[in-house]
């Protein structure tokens, strides 16, 4: 049995990855078999409030633990199945040591595209990026991480790679885990990303880092990037889109029709 945990640094793009490649005819996961509500979704959410704060070590316990097998348990008829959660990064060493057939399917999404994607039309401002910023650096490294120390069990894909060229993922995961999907004939997402701000971000925030060459030289840290703070040009870019936003509202007011008073029937 072959499990493929889909994960990454983008709630969006890891469901948009499973999606397709449940398309393709990867399973996916079927709920415990003692009681149907508890699904992979709801065992990470419970183990992680057992997560230790001061070392952020996750102790899963003998109750969790059963809940896990018994999950398993329930899949063992599938060849190839997944799950798709951003929370297994942080669990990622608990599963590999779980059962040798784990594997992990790691999303990398570039910063500029987890913004534009995260909050569709709403124009995100200078301190919810740099907040935002702080928590991408923090999962991406948990991720290229995990990548350098079991590259044998571990794929990672560029989310816009994965999009563009899904045929040759399949046949990644085909060479890599055996695992034989249909082919996808259009990739299905709804994730749409303002391309000004992409840019913008990508210039002027942080450097954008390659998957492709993967090392421990360019595993991101704080020493690699500098301040955390935001450019000008995404600022005024930012003001400007507000200004048009309710320029546009505005417009809209003006040319709807006024209500017709009531006629005088005297």
């Amino acid at each position: 049995m072959i499990s493929i945990c889909i994960t990454g640094n983008s709630h969006k793009h890891i469901k948009e990855a499973s999606s397709n490649l449940s398309t393709a005819g990867l399973k996916g996961p079927l709920p415990s078999g003692r009681d149907q509500e508890i699904n992979l979704d709801v065992w990470h959410t419970q183990v992680l409030k057992l997560k230790n704060a001061s070392t952020e070590s996750v102790h899963v316990g003998k109750l969790w633990e059963r809940v896990a097998i018994d999950i398993f348990l329930a899949n063992r008829n599938q060849d190839a199945w997944h799950w798709a959660n951003m929370d297994s990064l942080y669990l990622a060493d608990y599963w590999l040591s779980f059962d040798s057939g784990i594997h992990f399917l790691l999303i990398y999404t570039p910063f500029e595209d987890c913004i534009s994607s995260e909050t569709p039309g709403t124009p995100p401002n200078a301190e919810s990026i740099a907040e935002n910023l702080a928590k991408w650096r923090k999962t991406t490294q948990v991720m290229f991480e995990l990548h350098e120390r079991h590259p044998k069990r571990c794929l990672l894909v560029n989310s816009r790679e994965f999009a563009r060229r899904h045929s040759n993922i399949t046949a990644q995961l085909y060479m890599k885990f055996n695992i034989s999907l249909n082919p996808i004939n259009s990739w299905s997402s709804s994730n749409q990303n303002d391309n000004i701000l992409s840019l913008l971000l990508r210039n002027h925030t942080f450097k954008d880092l390659a998957t492709s060459n993967l090392s421990e030289s360019n595993t991101i840290s704080p020493e690699n990037y500098g301040p955390d703070e935001i450019n000008s040009a995404i600022s005024n870019y930012l003001d400007m889109k507000q200004a048009l936003d309710l320029l546009k509202n505005s417009e809209l007011n003006e040319s709807s029709p006024a209500p017709k008073a009531p006629e005088n029937t005297d």
